[in-house]
């Protein structure tokens, strides 16, 4: 997303007068400290698969 974000506004979105600057460095220092939303991802997945009984096995 902010890729995107970066894009549309161009070098615009590296200022820091541009809220934009100050929201890829927050996401820079909490992905490094919170891990990437892949990691969370597959963390809800995994949590998601653990507790449906459709996967569950049969005993």
């Amino acid at each position: 997303m902010n890729r995107t974000a970066l894009r549309a506004h161009g070098a615009t979105g590296r200022t820091e007068e541009f809220d934009l600057g100050l929201w890829i460095t927050k996401i820079r220092a909490l992905v490094s400290a919170w891990g990437t939303a892949r990691f969370h991802r597959s963390r809800v997945l995994a949590a998601i698969t653990a507790a449906s009984p459709a996967h569950a096995k049969p005993a």
